[in-house]
């Protein structure tokens, strides 16, 4: 089966989905919206091309060789491929598309709206997403719940624990990791004046703050402001077996994102048995319980993150190695990529034999 395969650019998600395609025996193409594409970065045997507007879209995914289309987000990549005659279109919820940018923008919604009336089926990573979803007129039984979960087997760390336990002073520490982009969604500032808060308190306490990006010299400015240096690290981006070890050696996990779907980030921590206390948003209360696997507090207020993290911090070592404990039983129970994979391998055959049977506009649920 050939399909096109639409997003604005070719970020690790975007080759986790045309990696998954390749091995499930699908022929994918790989069509960028908006971003030139590093070749060196397509899988081998994806042919890839760009399109800058919906006629030379509409050329590729109107191709009699092409059975089915996928495009995410939905207001920009999926509104392009509906007005191209994409049939039958799958689209991909990325979270913040229907959850942060149709809230803020009316033009945003209604090409949401357009969009989803072109749709066979709407990929959505939480109940979050389909909520917005419906709220937009998209019918229930289109929406397919599918959390893109994790890629990488779940398996446990079992190499060097990572040297900054090494540190003077961070040996018998309470480490609290960040793993979000250093980007203004993500609110590094409630992470680091909830620490700060907390630090002051119970001086075992430290941050390690992972990852990069665009509020790089406010971060780095921020913490020699509240006198933190010696208290957090900033280890930059790290690729998966760094971010695996890290994991390993810290014991909490936190994040104070804005909106989220299903966030990555927090399956691969909860995923190695770190607590997690993240900002209070519906992505996150789907994973995370307060007294079972880790805690919520309101998005933006530092100070409920700093009773969080001390009360983290108060704990028992056994009480929360045993909360670490559930959240990992939480993610193999859901969020095992390769299970909910098949599922979505299903969809797309199915959406293609309706196609051919000149139904693809059929209601499609998945058991």
């Amino acid at each position: 089966m050939r399909l096109a395969y639409v997003s604005t650019g070719l970020g690790a998600h975007d080759q986790r989905f045309l990696r998954l395609f390749l091995s499930a025996g699908l022929a994918p193409v790989f069509v960028s919206l908006s971003e030139p594409v590093d070749a060196t970065h397509v899988p081998d045997g994806v042919p890839h091309f760009e399109a800058r507007d919906v006629a030379s879209l509409r050329r590729i995914v109107c191709d009699p060789a092409i059975e089915v289309v996928v495009a995410g987000p939905v207001p920009t990549c999926g509104l392009q491929a509906a007005r191209a005659g994409a049939r039958p279109l799958i689209l991909l919820s990325w979270g913040f598309d229907l959850l942060r940018d149709v809230p803020r923008d009316a033009h945003v919604a209604q090409a949401a709206v357009e969009a989803l009336r072109g749709a066979y089926a709407l990929v959505c990573d939480c109940q979050a997403v389909r909520h917005a979803a419906t709220s937009l007129g998209m019918p229930g039984d289109r929406c397919i719940d599918l959390p893109w979960g994790l890629e990488a087997p779940l398996r446990s760390w079992a190499g060097e624990p990572a040297a900054l336990r090494m540190q003077p002073g961070w040996r018998d520490a309470i480490l609290v990791v960040s793993v979000r982009s250093w980007e203004p969604l993500y609110r590094l500032d409630t992470v680091i004046e909830g620490f700060a808060k907390a630090h002051a308190e119970d001086p075992r306490l430290r941050l390690v703050l992972a990852g990069g990006g665009s509020l790089a010299p406010e971060v780095q400015q921020r913490i020699l402001h509240l006198g933190l240096a010696s208290a957090v690290y900033c280890p930059g981006r790290l690729q998966r077996e760094q971010l695996m070890a890290l994991h390993a050696a810290c014991d909490l996990y936190v994040s104070a994102s804005e909106v989220d779907g299903t966030s990555i980030s927090l399956l691969e921590a909860m995923a190695s048995r770190l607590p997690a206390i993240v900002s209070d948003i519906p992505g996150n209360r789907e994973w995370v319980v307060p007294g079972r696997t880790g805690a919520r507090f309101p998005v933006g207020e530092a100070d409920a993150l700093a009773s969080a993290l001390l009360e983290a911090a108060r704990l028992p070592p056994a009480s929360r190695a045993a909360m670490g404990n559930q959240a990992r039983e939480q993610i193999i129970l859901r969020a095992d990529w390769e299970r909910n994979a098949e599922r979505l391998i299903a969809l797309l055959r199915q959406a293609a034999a309706d196609r051919q049977a000149g139904t693809d506009r059929s209601i499609f649920q998945l058991s």
